[in-house]
């Protein structure tokens, strides 16, 4: 087992009031002043590496894990701004697999971990934090296939395992209903599916094979759209939740990573795209009011930290 090393070249803890907001309008926030951040990770020397540019905190490197954990960023102290995070297979007995997420408090700077597991999977794992109980804390949860989709998930509240039967892959939607929980849904690859099997429940057909689920709340309702990202054209696809209007907007090329935010702090996600280039990355932000910006940030080798 690796042992987590933990080195914080600078970090400034700034003291921010937390209120209430969804989980859309944490995405990528570090500093807690209701705008997302720019925030890639970097590995060297066997280790991961953090830089994040805050919007009113400031420039941010941290050294946090090693170079093969999974970045697993969210609001797991409750405090309303986004957790530096990492998950990594810690065991594997009796066909039981126990991921632990390490996670640097923004609240305090202290580090903690919350461990999670599943067994007798058959096929491949996934991982999928994110806040199952609505309590404003991020859950560690762990997607297993047996003969069907099968979701667990540590419950922040109770400290106890929970899980949830589906079909085929889980993906992430956030939360639809605007319960403050995410709800748990599956992809068919096959029909182009999706079914929600707790939360909002219900089905619709959305988007094709290869497209990528994009949670978000572009309207500012507080409840999740329907949305997938088509890296082939670079169009985005949405189901406003406000009125079942259908969208489309085309931002991206192939080959861009998707970073939906809420970058200009208008409680409504923004559509915005990571685009890897030498000898500098560039984050393109298209705002929900219509303004187009640019930021470059990073290196083409460098990994933009997702929702």
């Amino acid at each position: 087992m690796k042992t987590l090393l933990i080195a914080i070249v600078c970090i400034l803890f700034s003291s921010f009031s937390v209120s209430a907001v969804s989980m859309f309008d944490k995405v990528n926030d570090f500093d807690g002043d209701g705008h997302a951040d720019y925030a890639v990770t970097r590995n060297e020397n066997g280790l991961k590496i953090w830089h994040i540019w805050r919007s009113t905190a400031g420039y941010l490197v941290v050294q946090w894990g090693v170079a093969d954990d999974a970045v697993r960023a969210g609001d797991y102290d409750g405090d309303g701004r986004t957790d530096l995070a990492v998950a990594r297979l810690t065991d594997y007995v009796n066909n039981r697999y126990y991921y632990t997420t390490f996670y640097l408090a923004s609240g305090n700077g202290s580090v903690a971990a919350v461990t999670a597991n599943a067994g007798d999977a058959i096929g491949s794992l996934a991982l999928n934090n994110e806040d199952y109980d609505g309590d404003g804390k991020t859950d560690p949860g762990i997607f297993q296939w047996h003969s069907i989709g099968f979701l667990a998930y540590r419950s922040s509240i109770t400290g106890t395992m929970n899980s949830a039967g589906m079909g085929w892959f889980q993906v992430k939607v956030g939360d639809l209903n605007g319960d403050n929980a995410a709800d748990i849904a599956a992809y068919d690859i096959t029909t182009q599916e999706l079914t929600v099997v707790q939360g909002a429940v219900g089905r619709v057909r959305w988007g094709n094979s290869g497209d990528r689920w994009v949670p978000a709340d572009f309207d500012g309702d507080n409840k999740g759209d329907i949305a997938i990202f088509r890296a082939g054209t670079g169009e985005w696809w949405w189901i406003r939740s406000s009125d079942s209007v259908v969208n489309v907007v085309r931002w991206g090329i192939n080959g861009d990573t998707p970073v939906q935010a809420d970058y200009d702090g208008d409680g409504k996600t923004d559509h915005a795209v990571y685009r890897p280039a030498s000898p500098q990355s560039t984050y393109w932000v298209l705002g929900s009011g219509g303004q187009s910006s640019a930021f470059g940030f990073g290196i083409s080798t460098d990994s933009a930290v997702t929702y």
